[in-house]
């Protein structure tokens, strides 16, 4: 009996203790994530993207020596109207066990191991990555997809297939003075694996001079350095001559014709090396990729998703669809709305009816509902992800209802 006793009391002490759910649980939601699957140009799951938000942000794991590459996705908030660079992710498997290798502005290149349960990347086109770089002519489809960006210098174009460590280092040598200049240095990654890259030639005027350049079409994030070929102050003209395919190393020779008659010549090479070119100036990062969003937004619907495949036009909230707040009074709003108590939701859709609060990567969405009495106004949120519902307090509510003018 004594026992008996005794564990009903531990029950009740147990039960006692169990803790009501934090109104605030930043998480990486699924519906505000845009996702890019880079290896065929597709929308993605959303749950994907946060999937893989979720995984690039836990512990990091020694890279494995030799893997198999498979799909690469590119994964952003949507758009807040502000510019936060997205998580680039490359799923590899090495002996059997999956990896993803995510890398964006803010961090270093990391890789991550898959549990079971996290691995929903397909499997079937996993490829090893080549040694050394292929160069190529242009695919027909990739020509296609292109073309629009090219058009003008699709003589002097080819394809690259890269390898993932290293750097590709473009080089144009003056045949005649023997005289050679780094032109481009791209860092090369998992991400860099069978996705098209490009090199083509291309006139352009800056800073008062005449310069032709070779530029890298590609994703840009992994380009470290780019140079001109020559410059002059009046008008050049240029022939491109490929090189055979597949032939390491040589891109291509280009001609140089002035106004004055005057030709000279250079030949392009391309290749991987494994350390940076000495005296190569890094291009300074873009500070405000560095940032990430700490806002609270009001809007009236869910954030509109951009559709890679271009079937249907970008859908964007216009001015009056939505209030966001600044980082100050993000941090108010949080904490007051950590003060709520569980509820059960009561009283009809606000008119501007969705609070989203964005921390950094993560997020936590609300829809918001008004129970309105005579003399009183009461606000529930609930939480979309989790479905359950909070009652703000009196102060919450009457910040809500004064100052962002919450009906």
């Amino acid at each position: 009996m004594r026992i008996r006793f005794v564990l009903a009391l531990c029950l009740v002490f147990l039960s006692g203790c169990a803790e009501d759910p934090e109104p605030v649980q930043f998480s990486y939601v699924p519906d505000l994530y845009d996702t890019l699957n880079v290896s065929d140009f597709k929308s993605a799951d959303p749950k994907l993207g946060s999937l893989i938000q979720e995984v690039c942000h836990q512990k990091k794991v020694k890279p494995p020596k030799q893997y198999t590459v498979g799909d690469h996705y590119y994964v952003s908030l949507v758009n807040i109207g502000l510019f936060i660079e997205g998580m680039r992710a490359t799923y590899i498997e090495s002996d059997g066990q999956p990896y993803l290798y995510c890398e964006d502005m803010r961090h270093l290149p990391t890789f991550h191991s898959l549990t079971k349960k996290q691995n929903s990347f397909s499997t079937s086109a996993l490829t090893k990555p080549v040694k050394k770089i292929e160069i190529k002519t242009i695919d027909p489809k990739n020509r296609q997809l292109y073309s629009h960006l090219v058009d003008h210098v699709r003589k002097s174009q080819m394809q690259l297939t890269l390898p993932t460590t290293g750097y590709l280092v473009i080089r144009a040598t003056n045949d005649q003075t023997k005289e050679t200049t780094v032109t481009n240095v791209m860092e090369l990654t998992p991400f860099a694996h069978g996705i098209p890259h490009f090199v083509f030639i291309d006139k352009t005027y800056m800073d008062d001079r005449h310069q032709i350049r070779p530029h890298l079409l590609t994703d840009g994030i992994n380009l470290l350095f780019e140079a001109p070929i020559i410059e002059a102050e009046k008008p050049v003209k240029v022939r491109f001559t490929p090189a055979e395919p597949n032939i390491q190393g040589e891109y291509g020779s280009l001609q140089v014709t002035t106004t004055s008659g005057e030709r000279s010549r250079y030949t392009l090479t391309v290749r991987q090396e494994s350390e940076l070119p000495p005296g190569i100036k890094l291009l300074p990062d873009d500070d405000d990729s560095s940032e990430s969003p700490r806002h609270a937004i009001f809007h009236d619907r869910p954030f509109p998703k951009v559709d890679y495949t271009q079937k249907t036009p970008y859908d964007e909230l216009s001015e009056q669809e939505f209030l966001m707040t600044s980082t100050s009074e993000m941090k108010t709003l949080t904490g007051l709305i950590k003060q709520s108590q569980v509820a059960e939701k009561k009283g009809k859709l606000a008119e501007r009816s969705y609070l989203t609060l964005f921390n950094g990567d993560q997020a936590q969405q609300y829809r918001i509902y008004l129970d309105r009495r005579v003399k009183k106004t009461d606000i529930y949120l609930e939480d979309r992800t989790r479905k359950i519902s909070f009652k703000l307090t009196p102060e919450a509510r009457d910040l809500l209802l004064d100052s962002y003018q919450i009906n």
